[in-house]
């Protein structure tokens, strides 16, 4: 039950409303006189609707109370006040109210008002938890989003952007942007310009750039940026939408790239002396220094050998910090440092040399090993340390010292790898030194090394290269060395591998040459070379380098600079296609494939998952056609299987085959694809030769198979909130076009006193609800039934089709019995017949003054069935259709004239209905006046005005109607005979004896028609026989035809006016 609040100050009239309110069938919260009361009571009680008179006593008038109960409770306020002046709506209307009733007011307008009220109210609640769900959602997302109005002042921020920017929404809201986004650039470190204030200018997008966010506490974070113009429905620029996100990691992934490049080089750098038969052990331990110290920007250091036999250590490099400890020549350039006699080695540069460990230090005088400097030494503010180890053999030393910064495990670790490369020096020299045994050792440590070592003789045959070039191409040695380097060569390397090799039979040394060579599996395999020439006895005989394997970096390097152009392309658009294609390209360039699909789950609502088809969403070019009607089950193959069990798959076959679509597949991987652990889809791609693929590469796609999930889960939820927002327009029209429509409805019967137009105007609005079949049905009382009056739509009810008030089996009897609304969404499932078949229905009856006068009856034939909302709306048309009836009745109450002593000229029987055949209808009116001025209870209803009979015939108590279409008080027109039906059915019920004249019967047959006017007339004639009446009607012979007259005679008694 509905509870209303009244708001009313006169005792009087609060009272009333509440009477009326409560026999509508509304609940009453309280009764309340003052604007600070009604507040309170609110607050309390928390009704459902508050009425609320505008001139309240005290400080507060109705229109303040009804302001501070819509901020503080948004519950309705409808207006109810005798003032309808111009001021007064304007400051009501300032309040937003759900409605405004003038007084003095009926019934039927308090309660239409108040269900549109309520009505409009739940209306604005949905609106309100729509525009909640689209907030949400942007508060949900991973980006950082900031929304501006067109001054570029801050409107919104999600929470990504809190945390980023370090300022709260509450705080920036209404700031302009710049305050809170503060950018520099990456380069300069200087500030940039605002992005939105370039869209406001130029009314464009602004693509993604990088930037340094500044944020409140003074962090500094690596963004990526965009900004786009929000448009209204008109294309007006109404706002900014600044979107961003952290890049931190990706910069840290970029500057380790970077560092791994940087040490990579001095690496090469070291390999030029130590390939080179002319370098020393010094030679090699100075580029080793000067590498060391670039790589780590260290002030000082030095680069020494363990002497195997001593365990001295014998520094073959000098720096400004040794030089006071010198012991040795100045021509020897080298410092001994000499062990204790326990073997172990003092002072922090003995540290690591006596544990075996690598350290570093940034306070050497905390250092537990320290022992400070000598007089004059070199203050050593940071101290870093390798021993250089073969195996378990220490053979050296590398020492850095004051760094600007401090030493960082990074730099630890690049010296490692310097030692590591020294270690061989070391071993090579030491073989040297063996008479001439260090080429075996040599070789020896080279065919151990992760790079192949190679040489080639003048005509570019190679004649020596290390067992590592088969862990690098598949070949072994004993297959590579007589052949040319041009035949492991690709095409594409093919004309630098020549150039190269002619500058360095020239005497000229290359270093970090990038090529492409062809693996014996047939794929492809990127190589760096460093290449110096042979030099015996003067004269160049050939070449040797080092070939690194640098696949797996390039890949790296591609890798993440796909996956940083799709995470731009990905914020770009939402065109899938696009998308899908770069996708393609960059598995093409990082693992290569003869076809390419992306395979997607249909995403049908309907079905279940394992029911859902498997469909390719995207192909290659040269399979496109040829798959475009495939489909998968899922579960089944190797594509239903890696959706299935969400995990990549592997498949290497010695001999191709063919399977669907007749493709040549002898190597294939499938990576599923996954948004939030629901797998959506698969990549697979696949090539003809076998064995093409391996566990790297499925590591490769992996990232990208994270791309394409990302960006179909982008794509799925742009099109839900598109789809959403188009569901929601579309419904927010159809329910303005439903109500416009009960406006019309309730506006046209306020000017309408004619109950079949007023009733057709409600079938009329009944349609365009949109149903497929709809009509209104009567309440005949006399004869028990519920009789068909008028419909649209197809199926209908045939003319005068009626139901028994006794059938109770059928829902339109239970309907107008019960006074109740009956909903039927499954006929099959429900107890009770229909008159006609449905797949829903609604029964909706109209009650007048506590009786049932009629029923709605609306109707579905097809699959859309009705809902709550049409119930509604069906209801309000019923309460329009009862204030219409009970507006527009005409109340005869049976007053007999002042009786006469005389005795009766005439006298008619009750229940007796005649016809008098006269001209004029003077002698029906003077039997008439004779029985109502002697005790009986009389009504006319004439074609002569109302008034005029009066005064002829001396009538002052008898009640009358006119015949005619005037719409004046007391009338009735001739094409509402139904409405005079029910009139003289309520009079003769209130009386145990009276007599009704009723005289104009030619002008309602030239009006209507004989048969209509018939059929009313017997209706009459049940009505005055079952309420012991007497129906007197004049008929001018002439006028009718002889089968009329035959069937009046039939019908009724006849007497002449003789």
């Amino acid at each position: 039950m509905v509870d209303i609040l009244i708001v009313e100050d006169e005792s009087i009239v609060a009272q009333d409303i509440q009477r009326r309110l409560t026999n509508l069938g509304y609940g009453i919260s309280a009764l309340v006189s003052t604007g600070k009361e009604a507040i309170q009571e609110v607050g309390e009680t928390s009704p459902d609707l508050v009425l609320m008179d505008i001139v309240l006593k005290g400080e507060m008038d109705g229109i303040q109370a009804a302001e501070t109960i819509r901020s503080q409770f948004s519950t309705p306020v409808v207006y109810l006040t005798a003032y309808a002046d111009e001021k007064t709506l304007k400051r009501a209307q300032i309040t937003e109210p759900f409605g405004y009733i003038v007084k003095p007011f009926e019934d039927r307008e308090l309660h239409a008002t108040i269900k549109m009220a309520l009505y409009k109210y739940q209306i604005e609640k949905k609106v309100r938890e729509s525009e909640q769900w689209l907030f949400t959602t942007l508060k949900s997302i991973g980006n950082a989003v900031i929304a501006t109005d067109t001054q570029g002042q801050i409107t919104f921020m999600n929470p990504v952007a809190e945390e980023l920017t370090g300022w709260t929404q509450k705080e920036a809201l209404e700031k302009p942007l710049s305050s809170i986004v503060a950018m520099v650039s990456e380069e300069l470190n200087e500030p940039v310009g605002n992005p939105v204030d370039k869209v406001l200018q130029e009314d464009v997008v602004v693509g993604l750039a990088t930037h340094i966010l500044i944020a409140k506490n003074g962090r500094k974070i690596a963004i990526s940026d965009s900004a786009a113009p929000i448009k209204d429905e008109t294309e007006t620029t109404i706002g900014v939408v600044l979107v961003f996100r952290d890049i931190t990691e990706l910069k840290q992934t970029e500057e380790t790239l970077k560092w791994e490049l940087t040490v990579n080089a001095a690496l090469y750098k070291v390999y030029k002396p130590l390939i080179s038969p002319s370098s020393s052990l010094e030679d090699i331990a100075s580029t080793i220094l000067d590498q060391a110290r670039s790589l780590t920007g260290s002030i000082h250091g030095y680069v020494s050998s363990i002497d195997p036999h001593t365990g001295a250590n014998i520094g073959h490099t000098l720096t400004e910090m040794l030089k006071d400890q010198c012991t040795v020549s100045e021509k020897e350039k080298r410092i001994v440092f000499s062990p204790e006699k326990s073997g172990k080695y003092p002072g922090l540069w003995g540290y690591s040399l006596t544990t075996g460990e690598p350290f570093f230090t940034n306070t050497p005088e905390k250092h537990p090993a320290s022992k400070g400097t000598p007089p004059g030494h070199i203050p050593v503010q940071r101290f870093l340390s390798v021993p250089v180890m073969l195996g378990e053999e220490l053979v050296g030393q590398i020492a850095l010292a004051n760094k600007e910064y401090e030493y960082t495990k990074r730099d630890l670790d690049a010296i490692l790898r310097l030692a590591d490369i020294y270690a061989l020096a070391i071993q090579r020299k030491r073989v040297e030194e063996a008479l001439r045994e260090s080429e075996e050792k040599f070789r020896g440590i080279t065919e151990r090394n992760f790079d192949a070592i190679y040489e080639l003789d003048s005509e570019g045959r190679i004649t020596y290269v290390s067992p590592a070039v088969e862990r690098i191409t598949g070949h072994t040695p004993e297959e590579i060395v007589g052949d040319p380097l041009q035949k492991y060569t690709s095409k594409l390397s093919m004309q630098v591998v020549c150039e190269t090799l002619d500058k360095t039979l020239e005497g000229e040394s290359v270093e970090g040459l990038h090529i492409e060579t062809v693996k014996k599996d047939g794929t492809i395999a990127i190589l760096e070379l460093n290449m110096s020439p042979i030099i015996k006895e003067e004269r160049i005989v050939g070449c040797q380098g080092v070939a690194r394997d640098i696949s797996q970096r390039k890949r790296a390097e591609m890798q993440l600079q796909s996956l940083f152009e799709a995470s731009k392309l990905i914020n770009s658009t939402m065109e899938m296609d696009r998308i899908y294609e770069f996708v393609s390209d960059s598995v093409q360039h990082l693992v290569g494939f003869d076809h390419f699909v992306i395979f997607l789950i249909s995403e049908s609502e309907d079905a279940d998952t394992l029911d859902r088809e498997i469909y390719p969403a995207y192909a290659s070019s040269e399979i496109r056609d040829s798959i475009e009607e495939l489909t998968v089950g899922y579960g089944e193959g190797l594509i239903g299987s890696c959706i299935q069990t969400k995990k990549s798959v592997l498949i290497n076959r010695t001999e191709p085959t063919k399977k669907g679509t007749g493709i040549e597949m002898g190597s294939q991987i499938a990576v599923p694809l996954i948004i939030e652990n629901h797998c959506v889809g698969a990549l697979h791609i696949s090539r003809s030769a076998p064995h093409a693929y391996g566990q790297e590469d499925i590591d490769v796609l992996k990232p990208l198979s994270e791309v394409i999930s990302f960006a179909i889960r982008n794509s799925r939820l742009h099109n839900e909130i598109k789809e959403f927002s188009q569901k929601l327009e579309k419904r927010i029209k159809e329910r303005s076009e439903r109500i416009e429509n009960l406006l019309n409805t309730r506006q046209n019967l306020q000017s309408e006193v004619n109950w079949e137009e007023g009733l057709n105007t409600i079938v009329e609005s009944m349609s365009k609800l949109g149903f497929d079949r709809v009509g209104i049905f009567l309440v005949d009382l006399m004869s028990k039934k519920l009789n068909f009056h008028v419909g649209r739509g197809t199926d209908l009810p045939k003319e005068g089709a009626s139901l028994s008030l006794r059938e109770t089996e059928y829902f339109g009897v239970r309907c107008v019995l019960e006074k109740r609304t009956i909903h039927v969404t499954d006929p099959h499932a429900a107890e009770g017949k229909q008159m006609v078949d449905s797949t829903s229905f609604v029964w909706v009856p109209i009650i007048v003054q506590n009786e049932a006068f009629a029923a709605l009856a609306a109707s579905s034939i097809k699959e859309k069935r009705i809902t709550a909302e049409d119930v509604n709306d069906l209801e309000i048309l019923a309460s329009m259709c009862a204030a219409f009836i009970d507006r527009t009745r005409i109340l005869v109450e049976p007053i007999a004239e002042k009786k006469l002593k005389t005795k009766l000229k005439y006298w008619l029987e009750p229940a007796e209905c005649c016809i008098i055949t006269e001209k004029k209808p003077e002698k029906s009116f003077e039997i008439f006046v004779d029985l109502v001025t002697h005790g009986i209870s009389g009504f006319v209803v004439s074609r002569e005005y109302p008034e005029k009979v009066k005064r002829k015939y001396k009538l002052q108590k008898t009640p009358m109607l006119w015949l005619s279409r005037t719409e004046r008080e007391n009338t009735i027109g001739p094409d509402d005979l139904s409405k005079l039906y029910y009139i003289i059915d309520e009079f003769t019920r209130k009386t145990k004896e009276s007599v009704i004249l009723l005289d104009g019967l030619e002008y309602l047959i030239t009006q209507a028609n004989f048969d209509t006017v018939l059929k009313h007339l017997l209706e009459f004639k049940d009505t005055i026989i079952l309420y012991n009446s007497r129906l007197i009607i004049p008929v001018h012979v002439e006028t009718l035809s002889p089968r009329e007259y035959s069937i009046l005679e039939r019908e009724f008694t006849i007497m002449g006016a003789g």
